[in-house]
């Protein structure tokens, strides 16, 4: 065989394979169609059945013995299974960030107004008092109750050649004072007592005791304010 005949069997067999490839290529593209619908001829007589191309949805390519047929490629949607069991929780997510400033909520309605108080005072005061072993400088009869007292005692020695030793007391506090030799009189040292107390009513007194001297109070003041609790 001449070289003009060898290339024109090769050329005629690439075309032939080619063809064969576009038709091949259609019918891939057909079956399914477009619808996702297969098409195939059922033969009566025999029972074979064989998938045919389709275009469009038309099935074709079936001959007098045999019958179309279809099926849809996707079968219908199935039920819903059982449910299943619950899983474990899962770790706690990371803090997420601080959300902007809401609004300004409405002013809230005034409140009714409340209780009086049981708040209520005394006073007392002193002169000179000599004293003499335990001396009642101020008394106070009040009744029951929370108090808050305030002493302020002016002290002084009378004996200017001796130490005079004495101490005062309120309900829930005192003190003691030391007045060296040389004072003059009314010009001793100031003490000041303070308490909060649970008074069961009666007197509130302000107490001063000579220890050793001659140990006087030159001048006295005790308050008390009664009050509802105590802190």
């Amino acid at each position: 065989m001449s070289k003009f005949g060898l290339r024109r069997t090769w050329c005629v067999a690439v075309v032939a394979v080619a063809s064969l490839a576009l038709v091949g290529g259609v019918a891939y593209a057909a079956i399914p169609d477009a619808n996702g619908v297969i098409h195939a001829c059922y033969d009566k007589q025999s029972g074979q059945t064989r998938i045919v191309d389709s275009t469009d949805g038309l099935p074709k390519g079936c001959v007098k013995t045999e019958t179309g047929i279809t099926w849809n490629e996707k079968g219908p949607k199935g039920d819903k299974g059982d449910k299943g069991d619950k899983g474990d929780p899962g770790p706690a997510g990371p803090a997420g960030p601080v959300g902007p400033e809401g609004p300004k909520g409405d002013k809230g309605d005034k409140g009714d107004p409340g209780s009086a108080g049981t708040s209520m005072g005394f006073g007392g005061s002193s002169g000179y008092v000599h004293v003499a072993g335990t001396a009642t400088i101020i008394s106070k009869t009040e009744p029951a109750g929370n108090y808050v007292l305030v002493a302020h005692i002016g002290t002084t020695n009378a004996d200017q050649d001796n130490e005079a030793i004495g101490s005062c007391t309120i309900p829930g506090d005192d003190a003691t004072v030391a007045l060296r030799e040389g004072h003059l009189e009314g010009t001793g040292e100031e003490v000041v007592l303070t308490a909060a107390v649970q008074h069961s009513g009666g007197p509130i007194e302000l107490k001063c005791t000579e220890s050793s001297g001659d140990f006087d109070v030159d001048s006295a003041t005790l308050t008390g304010v009664k009050v509802d609790t105590l802190g």
